[in-house]
Formats: structure tokens, C-alpha cells, sequence
């Protein structure tokens, strides 16, 4: 008679029927009208996991967490039958409905899961190492005694990799996610590129940082490409060399690059246009804004990153000011001096244990702080223009508190270190006004800064507005009028022509919260505007030529395949093809354009139509989606030129976060290791989970 349980598959009676052997391993087991053991012998020894019917009656086995059958009696001895006997097909029918989605199949199913190669053991691991990766977690963190303790806790059937072992997983994610990327990469119409130089604050090592952003659809991917070890010096000819291999690595075509953007440096900078061309190369606005700030608060000593020796990012903020004196006997002119003194009250406070105690006192019984709310004062860092506008705004935020702990220490002499002076009124009125004309240049490195939106087409208009902030500004003491000056100085020098840079001026012009109506408005504007509307004239054309010329090549293979053609259908062709052809080119060129002009009328429509609301569409390239089709050439320009980045702060941020991945604690850690730990962080959870090892 047939056997009623698949468990038979793998097993036979011996000794009469009291004992079974398994075929896979030879093992004798004890047999007594129920196939638990055996089902257990299966899944825990072999990790075979055996779809069982449950015998007449529907009572299913249950076992415990050490896989031992909890209740005594069987299914089958409740019935009565023998599990050798074969069911009828109406029984069977009945008993597989009954048994699907059981707690024993459950039961089975997520033990087996949970073995080595199993579905919830993959996915538990390709979340540790997410875990790992996103949060600068050491390789050895599974064999953290506390790390087991809460996994086992969490879940005991999940078996933690070891420390190699998970270093491979890593490995192996690496190159599954590097393939996956590169493919996006490759099917890209356009790319835009951003990178830096850093020198490592431990080890003193350089690297190249590079960052690759692309379209698709309406949102801008970015992905950190690697840190790239500089083992030579830092010359033009050797970071050409490691850029031109970093593209041939990821395989990107430097026709498809539109942009790449590079702080001022000149070894950078010379390297990116001898790679791509000068027509390519932006020097990024965020940093020529910092050389504003740097220059307008009399700090002349900042470089571009790429060309410092030391990293900068890391500095603490609360370093100590070695230069304060420095600056002083150098003659700082007026307003240096007076964030000098702001300086050396933010110095006393935070060395100051009574001071600040003293401070947080305050905070709290009159302006209602709790102990983790209580502000504290910000230190200027050297290479950033803006921790001088935060110090200087957060000193005036506390300015009336802090200024009643200076006179008390003075009294009491309860301090070690000599309390400064106060200021007087006359110069926290000057450094409110300081303050309020560098706020309008915060807000444009903050507007520009961003990567995963669109920057180029802004930088017009919010040059535009930076200059008409401050020229409006009414000053009232003279270091302030100094500076109101000296801002519009700078400005005006370091943007001077941004609206005759091809990139700048069609990004603002196919941008619809802007159009025309973005540039400076002067008695050159006419031009300008003009210059932008001939260059973005000649890109739609280009595009209605490539889209006339692919539809002819389909046609004429379409017509060729139909049917052979006789000999005089061939000699009259010959005899027109000239002019056939040539019909066809000028109509390519007159499609959809404006005769006056020579400006197509799918782009002279758009401009021509209102801009959409900035406020509501605060993303240029999704108002788009709902243009496309009636601009459909316009689109596809604006999809190339809206995409390109305004700023390389990226690749900063890539610094950031190589100098989290290699910290003071994993200063061993191989420059191949770091270059994939910085591409595996950039990964966002969606394209982690997408790809499997």
C-alpha cells in the first residue's frame, strides 16, 4: 500500500516495522505509528523541510522550542488508522485545505528560514551589514559579546556571522551594488560630476574624492564613487590620471558627462578641464561664497580644501583661538576686532566651568531651558565663513545673559581664569548689523548647498537677490557701512558675467519658476537674455534634428524590407534621391521654427507662457513631467541642463564621511576598505534592499 507522508521518501522500515533508517545519512531511528521524530530528524540534522499531511481528524503536532513533540498522543492514533494506509482523494483534498498555513508547516518554515542560506538568515544579515555600513560600525561588531546577547534575544534561531565572515558578505554586496549602479550610470543621457582633494588628519594620506549624480525620471540619484588614495603628488598630471581611471573603472563615457565641479583649487581645477574640457569645468558657487564671507570678515588665510595639506572638517569647534593674539598685533582692522572679542568670550565660557554653570543657571530659571536644551556658545572655525555668522548670531541670542555672568564673576572673583570685557552697547548694535548683512549670504550657501535638487538654474536668482539684500540694507555705524561696501565689492567681482556662462544662463532659462525673468534686470539684459535664448535655440534644434533623422532611418529600413522594387522604381529613385534628400534636411532644420526669428516654436511657446508658482513647485523637474508633452524638445534639453550640479559640496561631504569610517580607532584600515565603505555609505536603503548577494 502506498505511504501516506512524503517523510517516507527518506526513509525505510527495518526490524519489522519498530525502527526506520534514514537514507541520507544511514542513521537507525525508533518508529511507533507517528512520523514526528522523523519530520524532526529531517529538518534539524539535514535541513530538509518536508511538506507532511496531517492524518484524519485534523489535529496537528505541536512541538516545543527544542523541537520535541509536545502533545502525547498522535493524529494517527486518534483516528485509529494506520499512517501506512493510503487516504481516498476526497480525504486527501479535505486534509491539504485544513493543513496549509498550520502552525506546524509555520513552525517548520521559519526554522528552516533561519539556517545557514535561508531566506530570513539573508535577510538578516544583508540588514546587519546595512546596520554596519550606515552607521560606521566596526567589521567585529557581531562578535561583540553584548551584540550576541541582544541578537539571541531578539531572535534565537538567527545564527550571527563572524567577523570574516562578514567581511566577505560586505565584499560580495560591494560588487553586487557596484553593478547595479554602474548599469544606472550607463544608461544615463547625462552625468554630473563633483570632486575633491583631502588629506586624512591621522594617517596624512591623500585622497580623490569623485561623485556621480544622474536623472531619472524626475529625481536626482547621487552616489559616492569611492576616496581614491593620491600615493604621489598632488599635480595636475596625477589627479588627471586618477579621475581618468576612476571613469574607465565605473565606465563613464566623458561624452555623457555635462558638467564637473571642483572647488578653485588649481591643481583641481586644471586637472578636471584637461579631462573634460574647459566648457565642462564649474567652479563651485558655494565655495566662491565662502571667499566672500572669508574676505568680508577680514579672514584671508583660508584655501580651497584641495589644495590644504590637513583636514578641516573634523576640526572641533570649541578649538583653542592660538590665533586671537596673532591677529591683534598684526593690526585686525575694526570689524576683525570686534569678532576677536566675541571670540575671547566664547573662549572664557566654554573653559570656564563656573561660567558656564553660571550661564545654564540663568537660562533656566528665566527663560525656561531644561539641562539638555540650554544653548551654548559657538567658536568660529577658520575655514568655514559661516560658523563666524552662527557664533556671532548665537552670542547675540545670549548676549543679555551672558553679560550678567561676566559682571558677577568680576565681583565675586569666583572664576581662576580673568573674565573679558563686556561689550558695550554700541558694539552689540554693530554686531546685530554685521550680522543681518551676512544673514542674506548664509541663505544662499544654504539654498545652493543641497545635492539631491536642483542648483544651477538657482545660482542667477539668488545672486540676483543676494546683491538686492544687502543693497538695501540701511547701515547705522560705520564697521557696518564698511561692509555693506566691502559685500557688494565682492559680490559683484566674483559673479561678474555668471549670466553670460552658457551652463548658468540655459539652466535659468528652462527653468519654469524663472524663464527671462530671472536675470538682472539692466540696460544689458535685453542681450543676455537674448545670448541664453540662441544658445538653447540651437540645443532644441539639435534635438528636433536627431529625433527627425532617427524617425528616416526607420523609415527607410522599413520601406526596404517591404518589398523588392523593380528596375524602373529604382532609376526613378536614383534620379531624385538628391533632392529628396535635400527636401527632407530643410525641413528638418524649418520643423516647428519661428521664421522671423530662427527660434522653434515649442520653445518660444514656453517662454512665452507664465512661469509656474516657485512655492508650489518647488522642484523644477517635476513641473516638467506635466510640460513634457506638449514642449517635448525643451524637455529634453531641460533634462540635461537642469540636472548639473552648482556646487561640489558632495564630494565634502564624502570627506565627511570617510573621516566617520576612518576615525581614530580604524586608522589601519586599508585605503581599498575605505574606498568601499564610503561607496556602500552613499547607497540609500532602497537600492541596499533591491540588490541581493
Amino acid at each position: 500500500m502506498g505511504k501516506q507522508s512524503a517523510v517516507w521518501n527518506y526513509f525505510s522500515k527495518i526490524e519489522g516495522g519498530k525502527k526506520v533508517k534514514c537514507s541520507v545519512c544511514s542513521e537507525h531511528l525508533t518508529y511507533k505509528n507517528t512520523t514526528s521524530n522523523l519530520l524532526l530528524h529531517l529538518v534539524n540534522k539535514h535541513k530538509i523541510n518536508v511538506q507532511v499531511l496531517p492524518a484524519k481528524g485534523g489535529k496537528r503536532k505541536r512541538f516545543s522550542e527544542e523541537g520535541k513533540q509536545a502533545n502525547t498522543e498522535s493524529a494517527e492514533s486518534d483516528t485509529g488508522e494506520d499512517p501506512d494506509d493510503p487516504p481516498s482523494q476526497e480525504d486527501q483534498a479535505k486534509r491539504r485545505k485544513s493543513y496549509e498555513g498550520g502552525p506546524l508547516d509555520r513552525c517548520i518554515s521559519n526554522q528552516t528560514s533561519f539556517s545557514e542560506g535561508g531566506s530570513r538568515d539573508k535577510d538578516c544579515t544583508n540588514a546587519l551589514m546595512f546596520m554596519i555600513v550606515k552607521d560606521n560600525l566596526p567589521l567585529s561588531t557581531p562578535e561583540k559579546p553584548g551584540f550576541r546577547v541582544f541578537t539571541k534575544t531578539l531572535q534565537p534561531l538567527y545564527h550571527v556571522p563572524s567577523e570574516p565572515t562578514l567581511t566577505k558578505c560586505i565584499e560580495a554586496k560591494y560588487l553586487r551594488l557596484k553593478l547595479y549602479v554602474g548599469d544606472l550610470i550607463a544608461k544615463a543621457q547625462h552625468i554630473t560630476l563633483t570632486m575633491d582633494l583631502w588629506t586624512h588628519k591621522y594617517t596624512m594620506r591623500s585622497h580623490l574624492g569623485v561623485t556621480a549624480h544622474l536623472t531619472i525620471g524626475s529625481k536626482i540619484r547621487s552616489f559616492e564613487l569611492g576616496a581614491r588614495l593620491m600615493e604621489e603628488r598632488k599635480t595636475e598630471q596625477n589627479i588627471s590620471a586618477a579621475i581618468r581611471k576612476i571613469c574607465e573603472e565605473w565606465q563613464i563615457d566623458s561624452n555623457k558627462v555635462r558638467a564637473c565641479v571642483t572647488d578653485g583649487g588649481a591643481n583641481i581645477r586644471a586637472a578636471a578641464r584637461a579631462e573634460f574640457g574647459d566648457s565642462k569645468h564649474i567652479v563651485c558657487v558655494c565655495h566662491r561664497l565662502n571667499l566672500i564671507g572669508q574676505k568680508a570678515i577680514g579672514n584671508m588665510n583660508a584655501k580651497p580644501p584641495s589644495e590644504q595639506e590637513a583636514a578641516q572638517h573634523d576640526l572641533p569647534e570649541d578649538e583653542e583661538d592660538l590665533d586671537v593674539e596673532g591677529e591683534e598685533e598684526a593690526g585686525a582692522d575694526p570689524l576683525r576686532a570686534l569678532i576677536i572679542k566675541v571670540k575671547k568670550t566664547v573662549r572664557f565660557f566654554r573653559q570656564s566651568e563656573v561660567a558656564r554653570a553660571r550661564l545654564d543657571e540663568l537660562q533656566k530659571a528665566e527663560r525656561g531651558k531644561t539641562e539638555s536644551s540650554c544653548l551654548k556658545l559657538i567658536q568660529e572655525v577658520k575655514t568655514r565663513w559661516n560658523s563666524c555668522y552662527d557664533m556671532l548670531e548665537r552670542y547675540l541670542l545670549l548676549a543679555p545673559l551672558v553679560n550678567r555672568v561676566i559682571l558677577e564673576l568680576q565681583r565675586s572673583r569666583a572664576s581662576k581664569a580673568r573674565p573679558p570685557q563686556i561689550m558695550t552697547a554700541e558694539e552689540e548694535d554693530t554686531l546685530k548689523e554685521v550680522k543681518d548683512l551676512l544673514s542674506p549670504l548664509a541663505r544662499a550657501t544654504l539654498e545652493l548647498s543641497t545635492e539631491k535638487n536642483v542648483t544651477l538654474s538657482k545660482c542667477i536668482p539668488v545672486v540676483r537677490n543676494l546683491r538686492n539684500d544687502i543693497e538695501k540694507f540701511q547701515p547705522t555705524t560705520g564697521i557696518s557701512f564698511n561692509l555693506k561696501e566691502n559685500l557688494i565689492k565682492l559680490i559683484n567681482n566674483s559673479f561678474a558675467g555668471i549670466e553670460g556662462m552658457r551652463m548658468f544662463a540655459i539652466s535659468t532659462l528652462l527653468d519654469p519658476r524663472f524663464k527671462k525673468f530671472a536675470f538682472f534686470q539692466d540696460q544689458s539684459a535685453p542681450r543676455r537674455i537674448a545670448n541664453a535664448v540662441s544658445w538653447a535655440g540651437d540645443l532644441v534644434k539639435q534635438k528636433m534634428r536627431e529625433a527627425q533623422e532617427s524617425v528616416t532611418e526607420e523609415e527607410a529600413g522599413t520601406n526596404g524590407g517591404e518589398r523588392e522594387r523593380t528596375g524602373e522604381e529604382a532609376s526613378t529613385d536614383e534620379f531624385w534621391g538628391d533632392f529628396d534628400r535635400e527636401v527632407q534636411r530643410q525641413a528638418a532644420e524649418q520643423t516647428g521654427q519661428d521664421v522671423a526669428g530662427g527660434i522653434p516654436i515649442q520653445l518660444r511657446m514656453f517662454l512665452d507662457s507664465p512661469p509656474v508658482k516657485r512655492k508650489e513647485n518647488p522642484d523644477p523637474l517635476v513641473a516638467w513631467e506635466s510640460l513634457k508633452g506638449e514642449y517635448k524638445y525643451v524637455y529634453a534639453v531641460a533634462q540635461e541642463y537642469l540636472s548639473i550640479l552648482a556646487s561640489s559640496v558632495p564630494a565634502e561631504r564624502l570627506f565627511s564621511h570617510a573621516g566617520l569610517i576612518m576615525n581614530a580607532k580604524r586608522t589601519r584600515l586599508a585605503s581599498k576598505r575605505l574606498d568601499m565603505l564610503v561607496f556602500l555609505r552613499s547607497c540609500d536603503k532602497e537600492t541596499w534592499f533591491k540588490v541581493f548577494i
